[in-house]
């Protein structure tokens, strides 16, 4: 079984399952006589010198009770003989007094009840980590020590207090200590997170005090150390709203700390009873303000502020006291370790929950603070259930907002005790002082400082805590939203397709009907042209050609040195040397003298155009020109320059086309078309798309002049002869050529 004086400490789990197997073990008992061993044989094993005392404590009050005598623990081992030698070994953590009380409440003899003052201790009392219950607030689990009041007793996690027993039935002081050095202990005021408050009397001064010391009586070094420093870090402080440290003193190894007795109740006891107003609420905590902050500037931070450690005075003044967990900010650094976590879970900030201990300045006393607004404002904390859950909260997410609770705070409020709760202390006011100012501007209806968090403010902080739920929330949004315009605009693209590609289509169909009927006009004139042929036609047009070569030989022979001559005399103007230029181009290319008629279609070509610049109005020059660069185009194609062949003949078409635009009488149109016949010459190196681009143009401009056909005789007459390449000689002066 081990050591005899003692149990092996076990852990709440441990705890849990032994009470469980207790708790079936004592309903079996109800209703017969269940075996022990097999009970026991449940438990864990490093736990099962606990689970046999604890069985062992239920069949030892059920047999006294049935048997109506004073069942032994010898009578208990000679029951179960297979574990004889265990029961007797662990007598002494069998409780038998215990039993006694359960088989009297059961109907049988022995005590029925255990009195405060009886020396017997109970042996969960007598284990070093005591007795852990659940507190009704949060759940989390408080150790209950040798000197807890049954009457007071405080969750470390929630910061709240309740009470084990009716509070009329408590003592107001034990029997075993009634004195401290020279203090009178008069009565027990309460018990803090390191120490047990006393009202005492001072007899040399004749006053009463209020006198904290260690709940064990006797400290470790360290922890004196810790105990003294609150002394010296209260000690300096004077302010009507903190309560003043008088001074510190040592007993028999118990040191001690004296300090104002305030009569009144804690924050935390006068909310359970009252329901501040909102007001009450923002005063309240402007007056504590102004405490923490002359402790700020006179360096030092509670880091444990919370309704318990704030007294309402008989006045209804706030008094803060109990700098236990008080830091220098100045000239001492903090004694403890970074990694543990001092203070109250419900109301430290998020930098002591991550027990950065370094980190903490008078900003984690804003935020406390802040805690204790919200709670006054709302009823509520900002932050419930286990510590755990209470510490994970704080690091990961921002304080709700109190309106949430209570639809009835200011916004100017909510807004001062957000900036309180900031998560990073670089948001929160620089010092208690700040929230001070700005909780009185509150109250005097000002304008205040401080400005809410904006809602894309707020999903901005939610996304960078939770990128991965806000990405999927953006992407759902997206797909929700998007989704449905994208499929309308796409339709609608569609349909737009759908019509451009019939439209497509359509002109497709048409322009190769128009291919077809071109094809079938020009195989029209090609056997029109084989049967001139085949009629001797040819031979006679041969004929007629020569006779004309002959002729114009001649006339250059005899007039051509006499007509250049005559472009050197100095009044020959700029119309008449463009056409001797451009009269001597069309002989000489008549007769196949290709490079001086290149000459001189060059320089008329010059001078054409520079006398249409000059006249912009005069169409004759135009069209002159447009003859020029035919006359080009057929030069350049005799010498082998198809490039510049082509070239000429499209700046011929594009100036007959701008003669159309001009005037659309039938005239310019037949000029322009009769650029456009000349097609194999023109495209003889072209692609076959611009082959079709120019019959289609010639078709379009063939249906023009058939529907635009002059009415009248003279433009009758002039059309006609451009028509069949007959000269005008009945032309009117001045007409269009």
């Amino acid at each position: 079984m081990g050591d005899e004086s003692s149990l092996r400490p076990i852990s709440l789990a441990q705890m849990a399952v032994i009470d469980a197997i207790c708790d079936r073990f004592e309903a079996a008992w109800q209703g017969g006589c269940p075996a022990l061993e097999e009970y026991l044989a449940e438990g864990p094993d490093d736990a099962r010198e606990r689970l046999l005392a604890e069985l062992a404590t239920i069949e030892l009050a059920y047999r006294r009770q049935r048997e109506g005598r004073q069942f032994s623990i010898d009578d208990l081992a000679n029951a179960h003989p297979q574990l004889a030698d265990d029961i007797r070994r662990g007598a002494t953590h069998i409780d038998a007094v215990v039993a006694d009380s359960v088989a009297g409440e059961l109907g049988g003899e022995g005590p029925t009840n255990l009195s405060p003052g009886s020396d017997v201790v109970l042996a969960s009392m007598q284990q070093p980590q005591g007795l852990h219950i659940r507190c009704p607030h949060c759940a989390s689990p408080v150790e209950l020590l040798a000197d807890t009041p049954d009457e007071d007793v405080t969750c470390r996690a929630c910061g709240s207090t309740f009470c084990l027993v009716e509070r009329e039935g408590s003592e107001t002081a034990t029997a075993n200590l009634r004195s401290i050095g020279r203090f009178e202990l008069l009565s027990r005021l309460g018990v803090g997170g390191f120490g047990t408050v006393w009202k005492a009397r001072d007899p040399e001064l004749d006053r009463i005090v209020a006198l904290k010391i260690p709940r064990r009586g006797q400290l470790p070094d360290d922890d004196v150390d810790f105990f003294f420093r609150e002394a010296r870090a209260a000690a300096q402080l004077r302010h009507p709203h903190i309560i003043p440290v008088f001074e510190i003193g040592r007993a028999d190894d118990t040191v001690f700390i004296v300090s104002e007795f305030v009569r009144g109740v804690t924050l935390a006891d006068w909310m359970k009873n009252e329901q501040p107003s909102i007001r009450e609420a923002a005063t309240l905590c402007a007056v504590a303000a102004d405490a923490l902050d002359h402790a700020h500037e006179r360096g030092v931070v509670h880091r444990d502020l919370k309704p318990a450690n704030i007294m309402i005075d008989e006045a209804g003044q706030p008094r803060i006291m109990d700098f236990g967990l008080a830091k220098r900010e100045t000239g001492e650094i903090t004694m403890t370790c970074d990694g543990q976590i001092l203070g109250t879970a419900a109301y430290m900030s998020p930098e002591q929950a991550a027990g950065q201990g370094h980190w903490i300045d008078r900003r984690a006393d804003v935020y406390s603070l802040g805690v204790v607004l919200y709670q006054l404002a709302t009823g509520e904390l900002p932050y419930r259930g286990k510590m755990e859950v209470q510490l994970s909260s704080k690091l990961l997410d921002d304080a709700p907002d109190p309106r949430k609770l209570n639809r009835h705070i200011p916004a100017d409020l909510a807004t001062i005790t957000l900036k309180c709760l900031e998560r990073d202390p670089n948001r929160r006011y620089a010092g208690a002082g700040a929230v001070a100012a700005e909780l009185r501007r509150f109250l005097a209806g000002e304008p205040i400082h401080a400005r809410p968090l904006s809602k894309v403010a707020r999903l901005t902080r939610w996304a960078k805590r939770k990128p991965a739920l806000a990405t999927a929330a953006v992407l759902a949004a997206i797909v929700m939203v998007a989704g449905p315009i994208a499929a309308v605009v796409i339709n609608a693209q569609r349909r737009q397709l759908d019509a451009r590609v019939q439209e497509l289509d359509n002109l497709v169909v048409d322009q190769q009907q128009t291919v077809r009927d071109l094809r079938a006009i020009n195989a029209d004139r090609q056997q029109r042209i084989d049967e001139l042929v085949n009629s001797g036609a040819a031979e006679k047009f041969d004929q007629q050609e020569n006779w004309r070569r002959e002729l114009i030989d001649s006339v250059l022979r005899q007039h051509y040195d006499d007509a250049v001559a005559a472009l050197a005399a100095d009044d020959v103007d700029l119309r008449s040397q463009a056409q001797t230029h451009l009269g001597l181009g069309m002989l000489l290319n008549a007769i196949s003298q290709h490079d001086q008629a290149a000459e001189h279609l060059a320089t008329a070509r010059t001078l054409l155009e520079q006398l249409g610049n000059d006249r912009p109005e005069d169409r004759r020059v135009q069209a002159a020109l447009a003859d020029c660069y035919l006359l080009i185009a057929e030069v350049a194609h005799a010498a082998g320059d198809d490039e510049a062949s082509r070239t000429a003949r499209q700046q011929a078409h594009r100036t007959r086309q701008q003669l159309v635009e001009q005037s659309a009488d039938a005239t310019a149109q037949v000029d322009l078309l009769a650029s456009l016949f000349d097609l194999p010459a023109a495209t003889e190196s072209g692609a076959g798309g611009e082959v079709e681009g120019m019959l289609l143009e010639q078709a379009r401009l063939a249906a023009n002049i058939v529907a635009n056909w002059p009415q009248d005789a003279a433009g009758l007459y002039e059309a006609a002869c451009r028509l069949t390449n007959a000269a005008p000689w009945l032309a009117a002066e001045g007409a269009s050529p």
